[in-house]
């Protein structure tokens, strides 16, 4: 049977290894951000100060505005629903984006990964407390 100690140092060391790879994730990112970015400048004019990413415009939220009539005052109010382009998006509109979503992805159930682990450790430390409390 394995100690706290021993079980929270595989616990770090599983952290630290999905902390390299998140990285690595990120670079990812980044990387097919530029892909695109670099794509819409050699077709834009050279004096176009303008140029960006689609996925920074995917990943704005965005709302969608929809005007009714209260039914007791007759006054017109808006309701804001909020949505994201991103989900919509295929690789047709652009793959070097698309390619990024994708890895987006991935890193959030990597970092999902990260929070479970973390989780544990914080379990062992507060039953190591509780064990010199009662002691």
């Amino acid at each position: 049977m394995k100690t706290n100690a021993e079980k929270s140092l595989k616990l770090i060391i599983q952290i630290e290894k999905l902390n390299i790879e998140y990285k690595k994730l990120s670079e990812k990112i980044a990387e097919h951000a530029y892909k695109c970015w670099d794509s819409k400048i050699e077709v834009s004019s050279p004096f176009s100060t303008n140029v960006s990413a689609c996925l920074t415009d995917w990943l704005e939220k965005k709302f969608e505005i929809e005007y009714s009539n209260c039914p007791v005052t007759g006054r017109e109010y808006e309701h804001k629903r909020p949505y994201y382009v991103a989900p919509l998006m295929t690789e047709k509109d652009c793959p070097h984006c698309y390619a990024a979503l994708q890895v987006i992805k991935e890193r959030k159930l990597l970092k999902q990964k990260r929070g479970r682990i973390k989780a544990q450790i914080t379990k062992l430390a507060k039953r190591e407390i509780l064990k010199e409390l009662n002691q």
